[in-house]
C-alpha cells in the first residue's frame, strides 16, 4: 500500500506468487475458516436447513418416526428408488418379523 500511496503506477507492481508466500498467506486463512464453522450447533443447523422433499437432513429428523416409516414403506411407494438403494436386494424380514414404526414402539427403550 505504500507503493500505490507514493504515487507509483500500480502496473509497475509484482505480486509474489511463490508457493511459500501462497502457503503463509492461505493457512491461516483456512484455519480460520475452520475453526469459525467447526461448531456442534452451526453443523446441525446447516443439516436442518437441507432439505430434500419434504424431509430435511439432520440427524433428529432422521431417526424420527415419521422418516423411519418412510423408509419402511419405500418399497411400495417408490419401487424404482428402492431397487436403486438396494441393488434389488431384499430384506429377509418380513412383514410379521419387524412392527411398522409408530410413536409408541419406537421409544429407544428396546420394547
Amino acid at each position: 500500500m505504500t507503493h500505490l500511496d507514493s504515487g507509483t503506477p500500480s502496473s509497475t507492481f509484482k505480486l509474489d506468487t511463490s508457493l511459500g508466500t501462497l502457503h503463509d498467506q492461505s493457512m491461516p486463512w483456512i484455519l480460520n475458516a475452520y475453526h469459525d464453522i467447526n461448531k456442534e450447533e452451526l453443523i446441525m443447523k446447516a443439516f436442518e436447513l437441507c432439505h430434500v422433499g419434504e424431509f430435511n437432513l439432520s440427524h433428529t429428523y432422521l431417526m424420527s418416526v415419521e422418516a423411519l416409516s418412510a423408509l419402511h414403506q419405500l418399497p411400495i411407494t417408490n419401487p424404482s428408488l428402492h431397487h436403486e438403494i438396494t441393488g434389488g436386494k431384499t430384506s429377509r424380514c418380513t412383514e410379521d418379523d419387524e412392527p411398522v414404526f409408530s410413536a409408541k414402539t419406537d421409544q429407544g427403550d428396546g420394547r
